[in-house]
């Protein structure tokens, strides 16, 4: 499916309703975009840059430096919160 937009002065354009539930984004949330060799762009959901290493070294933090200290379900979930919130927000 394809359909036609108005580029502004600023040079932006607005994605309707559709689109935006179809990348899965919401107002306010990054796309990313791509330049094809055919000089078409390409659209997704920015991937989020939180990255593993990120959130084990939140736990180590946590656990005081001990790799293989128990940690709770809401300290796991607060780590792993304030990590997508740091990538979101880059």
């Amino acid at each position: 499916m394809s359909f036609d937009m108005t580029i502004t002065a600023r040079g932006q354009f607005t994605l309707n309703k559709g689109s935006m539930e179809h990348l899965g984004i919401l107002p306010g949330e990054k796309v990313s975009v791509s330049k094809e060799p055919d000089g078409t762009i390409r659209l997704s959901p920015a991937k989020n840059r939180t990255s593993v290493e990120e959130m084990l070294a939140g736990f180590e933090t946590l656990r005081g430096g001990k790799t293989f200290a128990p940690v709770s379900i809401e300290e796991m979930n607060r780590v792993i919160g304030e990590c997508y919130a740091k990538g979101a927000s880059e």
